[in-house]
């Protein structure tokens, strides 16, 4: 029965799902909505909440359509056998009940994209993941959230495309974890205004756990990514990435994913900076999100600092005033033995008046910035 598929998550499991929605794109591709039938409830999925992520991914303009002005189309043609065809694949979406403690909200995973011969577990499938339970036992929030999760794992479905099946399907030209996760999240960041008026991850998730969160965040390697401790990489790269969206603009983050000058993330990320701002790099700008984040830097900031609003090509990045998070902040208990690569250490002096003077000693190859505010 057309209507009728069991899908394999992840972790494995099978899932019996039910097709509730197919759509067209604007340029003709048919979108599909599954949902776990046992999920199928107006208490649960009901279907004005389908068609809300219906509406945000196909709709003229929405998730869909800002994936391709951006970064180029989501499947196509390829010379591989191992992996599904290059044309005439639908974009299946598929909402099940992920596994308790799975910790996932939603998830793209190209061995989905691959032949069973070769992966006994994928779906042979264009296809994305979202987790039901998300979004019935976290209210408005929880739908919110996985509407923009729709597009954060979409760009995931891009880069896999765009950086692996099109660059030779060996990896060497795939985003690093940390930078593939940090793409995914700037794009959030980009179509926030186009999905959720008022909503914004980096803004009102990513950003508010940054500086809420434990205060060794901050000194944490960016290269590595983790999930679980302090070093949340969500939480790091979600704001990082909300600051050079913010100072670098569009033209830098269409430059970010389709530039193949090297397999090195970091050398990639480097240079499209350096494409976009001359006079800039990584360095730079990572010495201007310490500042802004390390200071809670009032706007507006200087030029090279804060997080401004910013209007381009249809899309708006709304302001984040990194001064309002003030009484969430945690402070510095105790300056680390040790600096990690890429990470910083914020400290405060408070309530100082009149002539001030300190020595501070730095490491090799850091840098120090003084914020006065």
């Amino acid at each position: 029965m057309d209507g009728v598929k069991t899908w394999y998550l992840a972790d494995d499991t099978s899932h019996a799902t039910t097709l509730v929605r197919k759509l067209k794109t604007t340029d003709g591709i048919t979108v599909n909505f599954w949902v776990e039938t046992t999920e199928l409830d107006p208490t649960k999925v009901s279907q004005a909440v389908v068609d809300t992520l219906a509406g945000e991914f196909v709709s003229p303009g929405k998730i869909y359509d800002m994936l391709k002005s951006i970064g180029g189309p989501l499947w196509g043609p390829h010379s591989y056998s191992n992996i599904i065809s290059g044309s005439d694949q639908p974009i299946d979406i598929v909402i099940a009940k992920f596994n308790r403690g799975s910790g996932m909200a939603g998830y793209f995973y190209g061995r989905n994209a691959f032949k069973r011969d070769l992966q006994p577990y994928s779906n042979e499938s264009v296809s994305l993941y979202l987790n039901s339970e998300e979004m019935y036992l976290h209210g408005t929030d929880g739908l919110n959230y996985m509407r923009s999760g729709m597009a954060h794992e979409a760009m995931h479905m891009q880069n896999f495309y765009r950086r692996g099946v099109s660059q030779g399907l060996d990896a060497s030209y795939e985003f690093e974890t940390w930078l593939d996760e940090a793409t995914a999240m700037m794009f959030e960041d980009f179509a926030s205004q186009s999905i959720v008026e008022n909503f914004n991850t980096i803004r009102d998730m990513r950003f508010y756990s940054y500086v809420s969160f434990d205060d060794r965040i901050h000194n944490c390697s960016l290269l590595e990514w983790n999930t679980t401790s302090t070093c949340n990489g969500y939480s790091i790269w979600g704001s990082l990435g909300g600051f050079l969206n913010r100072q670098l603009g569009l033209s830098f983050y269409k430059h970010l994913l389709t530039n193949f000058s090297s397999t090195d993330s970091m050398a990639v990320l480097d240079s499209s900076i350096r494409a976009t701002a001359a006079t800039s790099s990584f360095q730079q700008q990572l010495r201007g999100f310490a500042a802004t984040s390390g200071a809670l830097m009032k706007e507006p900031a200087p030029v090279g600092f804060g997080f401004p609003s910013r209007e381009e090509g249809g899309f708006v990045l709304p302001v984040i005033d990194t001064h309002a998070f003030l009484t969430n902040s945690n402070q510095l208990s105790a300056v680390p033995a040790a600096l990690q690569p890429y990470a910083y250490v914020p400290v405060v002096r408070q309530n100082v008046t009149g002539m001030y003077s300190e020595t501070v000693k730095i490491p090799p190859n850091s840098s120090l910035s003084v914020v006065i505010q």
